[in-house]
Parts: structure tokens; sequence; C-alpha cells
């Protein structure tokens, strides 16, 4: 009596897992689907972050190379500033020289008559 009294009971535990199982099917489907959506929706958005990342990167690489061209270009225009000056303290010098010799010619000049 107990033995089949048992045997009922592992019997009637089968019968409801099996139950519950089917129960439970839709649940299981529904889920894996909405785990594979969102699945899809992660790898998605992944994606799109590295692209986001890639660009801005690409970005900061640009203003990067700008800023360098425009510091190049500064450093170019004070060179170009420091060899005018340096023109226009010569071409002063030479032009005072000019004047001095002038001036020495015109007193020399003016000595003379």
């Amino acid at each position: 009596m107990q033995m089949e009294y048992q045997q009922y009971q592992w019997r009637e535990k089968k019968r409801n897992e099996k139950l519950q199982a089917e129960r439970d099917l839709p649940w299981r489907e529904k889920f894996q689907r909405n785990w594979q959506l969102a699945q899809l929706a992660r790898e998605r958005a992944n994606r799109m972050h590295l692209e986001e990342v890639a660009k801005e990167a690409e970005r900061i690489k640009e203003e990067r190379a700008q800023a360098e061209a425009s510091k190049t270009e500064k450093r170019h225009h004070f060179f170009d500033s420091v060899v005018q000056l340096a023109r226009d303290i010569r071409e002063k010098k030479e032009l005072a020289e000019e004047s001095r010799k002038k001036k020495a010619k015109g007193e020399g000049a003016f000595a003379t008559q």
C-alpha cells in the first residue's frame, strides 16, 4: 500500500511537472523572443555607440591637426615678422646712412661756397 501511494505521488508529480511545463511554454517562448530582441537591440546600441565614439575620435583628431597647423602657421607668422622686422631695421640703417652721407656731402658743399 505504501509502495502504491509513493508510485501515485511520483506519477502525480511527473504529471504536474508536465502540465507546468506546458503552461510555461508560451512564457518561455515569449521570454526567449524578447531576450533575442533585447540582444539585437543591445548589439545595435553598442554599434551605434562605437560609431559615435569613432566619429568623436575622428573629430578630436581633426581638431588636433588643425591646432597643430595653427601653431605652425603662428610660428611661420612669427618668424616672418622677425625677418620683416630685421629687413625694416636694415632699411632704416641704410636710409640713415644715406641721409648722413648726403648731409656730409651737403655740409661739405656749403663749406666750399
